[in-house]
């Protein structure tokens, strides 16, 4: 077990790499073009207008693992969430400004909410049971949703662009 100064140490680590990753979504997706951050280039079906808003959605289950409450309805649930169907109609998702807000807010909202939890709370069985096989403890599912998660969607996102036709640069 770990003591609660190398717990706060880790976090701290931990979320220093999120920032790192959401810094480079941000970087990735503001000079896309709105209008086509629906399309499917060349069989890349998770596009940037489902991406963002799945983040988001990932992070504010995150909070709420700590004890927070979701800002997200179930539309947002529906269209952004684990198994749902990314689609090419760019009305079927918000603006690339409220999917950039979204995920920026639901990233602070996070960081805070952890910097507030105690370690123990860390250490308690995650209560999502088709997850705690893999992450059995709160805390290792809120490093997987913290890192793992932002840093395979960026590289979604990074061949997306490429497939695009479309220079990356961070």
């Amino acid at each position: 077990m770990n003591s609660p100064t190398t717990a706060a140490a880790s976090l701290a680590f931990v979320l220093h790499d999120h920032a790192l990753m959401i810094n480079r979504l941000n970087k990735l997706v503001t000079p896309l073009d709105d209008a086509r951050l629906a399309e499917q280039p060349h069989g890349q079906v998770n596009h940037p207008a489902w991406t963002l808003g799945h983040l988001a959605l990932v992070l504010d289950h995150g909070c709420m693992l700590v004890g927070g409450e979701s800002v997200f309805d179930a539309t947002w649930g529906a269209r952004h969430g684990g198994g749902s169907q990314p689609t090419t109609n760019r009305a079927d998702y918000p603006t690339k400004a409220v999917l950039l807000e979204a995920l920026n807010a639901q990233s602070q909202r996070l960081g805070v909410a952890l910097a507030a939890c105690a370690a123990t709370a860390l250490e308690s069985p995650n209560p999502i049971e088709r997850a705690r096989g893999r992450f059995p403890a709160i805390g290792e599912f809120l490093v997987h949703m913290l890192t793992s998660e932002p840093s395979y969607h960026l590289g979604q996102l990074t061949g997306w662009c490429r497939a695009m036709g479309w220079t990356v640069k961070f």
